[in-house]
C-alpha cells in the first residue's frame, strides 16, 4: 500500500484562506458569475471541489478494469505533484 501523501495531508490541515498561498500549483478558480456570460443559458450549475484523495471509486475501478488489476492496486492523484511524489 502507498503511504498518504504528505503534500495532501498539509493541504487538509491547512484550509486557508491565506493571503499568499505559495505550497500550491493551482490558480485561483473563477467564480460563477465570472463564468456565466461563458456558458450556453441552459446550463445548470454543479457543486465544484476536491475528490477523495484516492481517486473516486468509480474512476478507479474503470482505470483498473481498462489496464486489468484490481481496483485496489489504483490511485488517482490530485495532480501532477502528488503524481509526482507517488512516482
Amino acid at each position: 500500500m502507498i503511504a498518504p501523501s504528505p503534500l495532501e495531508q498539509w493541504f487538509t490541515t491547512h484550509p486557508g484562506p491565506f493571503r499568499h498561498f505559495l505550497a500550491g500549483t493551482a490558480a485561483a478558480a473563477p467564480s460563477f458569475s465570472e463564468l456565466q456570460p461563458l456558458l450556453p443559458g441552459d446550463f445548470e450549475p454543479w457543486p465544484l471541489g476536491y475528490s477523495e484523495p484516492a481517486g473516486s471509486p468509480e474512476l478507479r475501478d474503470l482505470v483498473a478494469a481498462e489496464h486489468g488489476v484490481p481496483s485496489a492496486c489504483v490511485t488517482i492523484a490530485c495532480g501532477a505533484v502528488e503524481a509526482n511524489w507517488l512516482a
